[in-house]
C-alpha cells in the first residue's frame, strides 16, 4: 500500500491531521468538513453502539467516562471518537500511540483548542461546513479551479435528486 500511497495525487480518508505529519503529507493541498459537534457524535455513537458501548446509551457511557469506569468499553478509538472528536482530529502534534487514546496527550483543553484553530486556519485549502454544502461546493470550485464545472454538474444532480433532506441525503448528511 505504502508505494500506492506515495504516487497518489489524491488521498481521501477520514481520520486525525496528525497523520498528514506521520505521513509527510505536509505539502498537500488539505480539505476538511466541518459538521455539528453533536450531530457528529451521535452519528458516531449510534453507529459504534454494538462494537463499542455494549448497547450502553449514550447518558451511560458520558457517566461511566466521568467516573472513570471505561473498561468494559476496551482500548482503541471508541471512547476517544466521543470525547472532543473535532478538537482532536485537527491536532497536528499526536503520536501514533495518541490516536488510540481518549486521554491523548498532555495538552490542556485550552492548548488543544488553540492547536485546532492553528490547523483551520493555516492547514487547510478548504474548510468546509456540512450543513453548508452548496457553499463549500462554491469554495472548492473556486479554490480548486479546474473542477468547478464538474462540482457545479454534481450540485445541480443532487438538487435535482433531494429528497426534502437539507443535504439530499437521509443518512446523517454525509455523501457517499
Amino acid at each position: 500500500c505504502r508505494k500506492s500511497i506515495e504516487s497518489s495525487s489524491v488521498m481521501t480518508y477520514c481520520a486525525p491531521l496528525a497523520v498528514t505529519e506521520i505521513m509527510d503529507w505536509n505539502d498537500a493541498d488539505a480539505i476538511t468538513m466541518m459538521r455539528h459537534p453533536v450531530d457528529r457524535v451521535w452519528s458516531m455513537f449510534r453507529f459504534q453502539t454494538k462494537s463499542c458501548f455494549k448497547c450502553n446509551d449514550l447518558k451511560t457511557v458520558y457517566q461511566d467516562i466521568a467516573d472513570g469506569n471505561t473498561s468494559q468499553y476496551g482500548t482503541g478509538v471508541c471512547l476517544a471518537q466521543i470525547s472532543n472528536h473535532l478538537t482532536r482530529n485537527l491536532l497536528t502534534n499526536l503520536t501514533v500511540d495518541d490516536l488510540t487514546h481518549a486521554d491523548y496527550n498532555d495538552m490542556s483543553e485550552e492548548q488543544q483548542v488553540m492547536n485546532a484553530i492553528e490547523s483551520i486556519r493555516y492547514r487547510f485549502n478548504v474548510v468546509g461546513v456540512l450543513e453548508q454544502l452548496n457553499e463549500t461546493i462554491k469554495q472548492l470550485g473556486y479554490t480548486f479551479p479546474w473542477i468547478a464545472e464538474e462540482l457545479q454538474a454534481e450540485s445541480k444532480d443532487d438538487d435535482d435528486d433531494d429528497d426534502g433532506n437539507e443535504n439530499g441525503n437521509e443518512n446523517d448528511g454525509a455523501k457517499s
